[in-house]
């Protein structure tokens, strides 16, 4: 399924004025219009020009021409180096990503949680990258994350998981309780977070542009690709159930929010006797699990969803200050670099919307 951003819903409002930068500057329009716009943008996900000076120091002038020039085929080296170039990715795992998304973090958690190197390569949902050929071709739900071991692909978030644990000793070892752990995958798994995203986010007009545009993308890719034709109508039909229909289903997202309160439920009573999901040590159903925690926050939805239920409030206050949430959720915790990651794609989709070359 495609992503739903993890980032929160004022993100993408933001992005859409910052767009309006990108079109004026190809226009060529003045700079300081430019400026004008990123600082507007900004200013929506709570960063004002003073912090803005906080980041980019004496010349905050800088901080439009930083945020636009993030390169979207950039690979990074799990342990910290990057990469533009296929030298990084020799001998290993690649894992394609993007950071603000559901899913990865998922698969992720469970990589680092095993220490196995990747080179991490952003994929874009938001600009329609994501559907291009070559891409859709190494994964045709043109969704993220996969994960490209020699000749092997891995495109679901719950087998990343399981391939990452066969790595080596299972994560929790023999302390845990492992048919837990795999039955606790396949039900998490199961959970549609970003269904429950676009039903209790305010950014269902936001959400509805993003789904239009990427019709278009894959209708011209499809016409450039007619080898493709029926994967790329495939996907715009997956794209309109998963992201106008079922949102404004209301049994449907009845039904998702009682499939969610079961999953807490089970968690919570488990919680009360273990300080983790599966024993007293970090297992795969802790990797799993803590991106559905970290939506509900997210959204907001905690008073509704975590209230009652003190075991998992206080068993995710732990898992926040594991080095493995700290990198995979970095991103989407800095509103700065959450929209450093946003608006050059919404420029793009802005200019392809505006002379109409997807």
């Amino acid at each position: 399924m495609e992503q739903m951003l993890l980032s929160g819903s004022s993100v993408v409002v933001a992005s859409a004025i910052s767009s309006a930068c990108v079109a004026a500057s190809s226009a060529g329009r003045s700079s300081s219009l430019q400026l004008e716009c990123v600082r507007r943008s900004l200013s929506l996900v709570g960063i004002g020009c003073e912090g803005n000076r906080r980041f980019v120091g004496s010349r905050p002038e800088l901080l439009g021409s930083r945020l636009l020039e993030r390169a979207s085929g950039v690979a990074r080296v799990s342990a910290g180096q990057t990469s533009s170039g296929s030298d990084a990715s020799q001998g290993l795992a690649i894992f394609y990503n993007y950071a603000l998304a559901f899913n990865p973090a998922k698969s992720r958690l469970a990589l680092e949680e095993k220490n196995i190197k990747y080179v991490e390569t952003k994929i874009d949902l938001f600009n329609g990258q994501s559907l291009e050929p070559w891409y859709l071709r190494l994964n045709p739900s043109a969704s993220a994350p996969t994960l490209v071991v020699g000749d092997e692909k891995i495109t679901e978030s719950v087998e990343i998981i399981r391939w990452a644990d066969r790595q080596g000793a299972p994560l929790g070892g023999d302390s845990v309780d492992r048919a837990f752990v795999d039955e606790w995958l396949n039900k998490v798994d199961a959970w549609d977070g970003n269904l429950f995203a676009a039903a209790n986010s305010p950014a269902g007009a936001a959400l509805k542009y993003s789904t239009e545009y990427k019709f278009k993308v894959a209708e011209a890719n499809a016409k450039r690709n007619p080898d493709m034709a029926e994967l790329y109508k495939e996907k715009i039909s997956t794209l309109k159930k998963n992201y106008i229909d079922e949102p404004n289903d209301e049994a449907v997202c009845d039904a998702n929010r009682q499939q969610l309160r079961v999953l807490l439920d089970e968690a919570e009573t488990r919680l009360a006797t273990n300080k983790f999901l599966a024993g007293p040590a970090y297992s795969a159903a802790d990797a799993i699990f803590t991106p559905v925690i970290y939506r509900i926050y997210l959204l907001k939805k905690d008073g509704e969803y975590l209230s009652s239920r003190p075991n998992i409030k206080r068993y995710y206050e732990e898992i926040k200050k594991r080095p493995s949430y700290k990198k995979v959720f970095s991103v989407s915790d800095s509103a700065l670099a959450s929209a450093g990651e946003v608006l050059p794609a919404v420029g793009q989709v802005l200019f392809a919307t505006l002379t109409g070359k997807y």
